[in-house]
């Protein structure tokens, strides 16, 4: 599962906000079916998981 990232890490990865990292990494890896989310219905909710697929 993916947590959240503390502030280090979100200036390691260069990261300006949260727009910056659903656009640049979360979405592309939604759309191409690396990860999905655990409450699909609720893609805002502060509870939001993300699991990794293995894909073959």
């Amino acid at each position: 599962m993916i947590e959240c990232l503390c502030v280090a890490e979100n200036e390691a990865l260069e990261l300006a906000d949260r727009k910056h990292f659903r656009c640049r990494y979360l979405n592309p890896l939604l759309k191409s079916g690396e990860i999905c989310m655990t409450m699909p219905d609720k893609p805002q909710s502060s509870k939001q998981k993300y699991i990794e697929t293995f894909n073959k």
